[in-house]
């Protein structure tokens, strides 16, 4: 049967879509891309959250719920590590897929990895780790690496939730997220921590946290302000200082779920007790730092 005939027997048992919507599969074979994943209703402009919202009920988790997290977080949390981490790859004419990579520096790069697992599985999509990639003849360390399934989700989300073309980049290229800064608290959250737990960096002696996300500097800056928090475009990253940087502890800007080393820098930095600016170190503490 045509692939046109694959796709005009689906549209007669499913029927017209709501208004300003279109029919979108999960899944379509390879080479002939004849659907056979679930269908879902997307919007053709994505303005705003009211636009999102709808999409997330529709997809069918792959594994049990994780009632922990609400539906919106995971999806933040999936983008953010989209936005900033992730290889979003396309060859040909195929769909995208997911192409996760981080050194194994840190045992926590796992358990990010593994999570981001967890979140495509959550919103239907196949995703699992691969073959650890061995350590390259000039790096100190070898990576870790999951690959997802191909997805024309994956396609929407890059053209819509991004607002990236084909042949465009998040390295070079700026993302168009606009619709993201009205959204729940929950899925804000997630799609800070995401991009966090992807290119964030604490460092506790100059109380500092910032966000390696060149070139969406003003984006994200726009996303903290979201949170209360004052960011400021330093060399090529966002920085919060001091209090503010303190401040985002509150949020949290990594993940408490994940307690990698990032998340365990900010909270020695912010609940470490302080001295006042009239209080002064014991005579003998100062003798021991001399």
């Amino acid at each position: 049967m045509p692939k046109l005939a694959h796709f005009l027997k689906a549209y007669l048992k499913l029927g017209l879509p709501n208004d300003n919507r279109v029919w979108l599969t999960l899944e379509q074979s390879h080479g002939y891309a004849i659907p056979v994943g679930q269908f879902i209703q997307i919007p053709k402009v994505l303005r705003g959250w009211k636009d999102a919202e709808p999409v997330l009920p529709q997809i069918k988790p792959l594994l049990e719920s994780m009632p922990q997290f609400s539906r919106p977080y995971l999806f933040g949390f999936l983008l953010g590590m989209i936005l900033v981490d992730a290889h979003k790859l396309k060859q040909g004419h195929s769909d995208r897929h997911i192409d996760l990579v981080l050194s194994k520096k840190y045992e926590t790069n796992q358990r990010i990895g593994d999570f981001t697992c967890s979140c495509a599985n959550q919103l239907g999509l196949r995703m699992k780790r691969y073959k650890d990639k061995p350590k390259p003849k000039d790096k100190p360390h070898g990576f870790y690496q999951w690959v997802s399934q191909s997805s024309p989700l994956l396609d929407w989300i890059f053209q819509e939730c991004l607002g990236l073309e084909d042949g465009q980049n998040t390295t070079y290229n700026l993302v168009a997220m606009e619709w993201a800064l009205d959204a729940p608290l929950d899925f804000r959250v997630g799609l800070i921590q995401g991009i966090a737990e992807s290119d964030g960096s604490v460092a506790v002696a100059s109380q500092t946290v910032e966000f390696w996300v060149l070139p969406d500097w003003e984006f994200v800056i726009r996303l903290l302000a979201t949170f209360g928090l004052r960011g400021f475009h330093n060399r090529e990253a966002v920085s919060l200082v001091k209090t503010q940087a303190i401040n985002s502890f509150s949020v949290p800007v990594f993940s408490e779920h994940l307690q990698t080393i990032r998340y365990q820098k900010l909270k020695l930095m912010a609940t470490t007790k302080k001295l006042n600016r009239e209080e002064r170190l014991p005579e003998e503490v100062r003798s021991e730092i001399q």
